[in-house]
């Protein structure tokens, strides 16, 4: 009688295991379903209001901008839940051994960073006939820089991550209004703040370089807070950039360089704050 009992308990627990597993498993998979659902919605008005005769318009410079953007965050929360279910399965296949090892990573690390300085100095903000390889480049550089950007969840739980998405968007949204509603101000200001600016992300290479080195929390700490103010403000400042981009586009517009602005800076102020939240410096 004894026996049985055991045997009912470790049954039971299979049994509770199986059930646990089955309900992760159809809650990852629906989370990745839905994202898949808003990815192809911002396909289809991407196509819709950002080209004309499969050429890219300027009407609506500034919306075009922002779902360009809202795509960009939505690959990149897609990429990095696949290759987490990829990278934490039990089972070894040959995808596992490419996208999760170490020389993958730094490759796809540099490629990535490459591919932001071929955007950035080689790319005009508005471009006859280098559409097609803008947007592949920018495809390119978001599936190679989701590989790297998945180390920034690796030890954190889910509600400091939920916490930080939410955060992150009020920031973007007040910085944001700020500019609708005084961009006079943004305006006259914005090659002193510019200048600040650069100096200051200068100032927070240098400072994040020597500190791998040299390990100081403390440091670490004050330089994760002024880069949540650094780039704070520079949401703003690329609010009016980008005002100023739709206000001289006559045709042929380049929105994945638009974008990508927009989503370095809140790149690293996500990471910024979810250091910050997670109090690993």
């Amino acid at each position: 009688m004894h026996h049985i009992n055991i045997v009912n308990i470790y049954v039971f627990n299979i049994y509770n295991t199986l059930l646990y597993n089955i309900y992760i498993y159809y809650k990852v998979m629906s989370f990745l379903y839905l994202l898949g659902f808003f990815l192809i919605i911002l396909m289809y008005l991407i196509n819709k209001y950002s080209f004309t005769n499969l050429k890219p318009t300027c009407e609506n410079y500034v919306t075009n901008t922002y779902l360009y953007l809202a795509f960009s965050i939505l690959l990149i929360a897609l990429l990095v839940n696949v290759l987490n279910n990829i990278c934490s399965s039990n089972t070894i296949n040959s995808l596992k051994n490419i996208l999760c090892n170490v020389p993958f990573l730094l490759f796809s690390s540099i490629a990535s960073l490459v591919i932001v300085f071929v955007i950035f100095f080689t790319k005009k903000n508005y471009s006859k006939n280098g559409h097609v390889l803008n947007h592949i480049l920018w495809i390119s550089f978001l599936l190679l820089f989701s590989v790297s950007f998945r180390t920034v969840f690796m030890y954190i739980n889910n509600y400091d991550i939920v916490y930080t998405i939410f955060l992150t968007f009020i920031i973007f949204l007040i910085m944001s209004l700020a500019v609708y509603i005084n961009p006079s101000f943004f305006e006259r200001s914005y090659k002193f703040a510019i200048t600040g600016l650069f100096v200051a992300l200068i100032v927070i290479i240098i400072s994040e370089i020597i500190l791998i080195f040299y390990k100081n929390k403390l440091a670490q700490k004050y330089i994760t807070y002024f880069g949540i103010i650094v780039f704070s403000l520079l949401i703003s400042y690329d609010t009016i950039e980008l005002f100023n981009l739709a206000k001289n586009c006559v045709e042929y517009p380049n929105y994945p360089k638009s974008s990508l602005d927009f989503f370095i800076t809140i790149i690293n102020l996500f990471t910024d704050l979810i250091r910050a939240k997670s109090g690993r410096y």
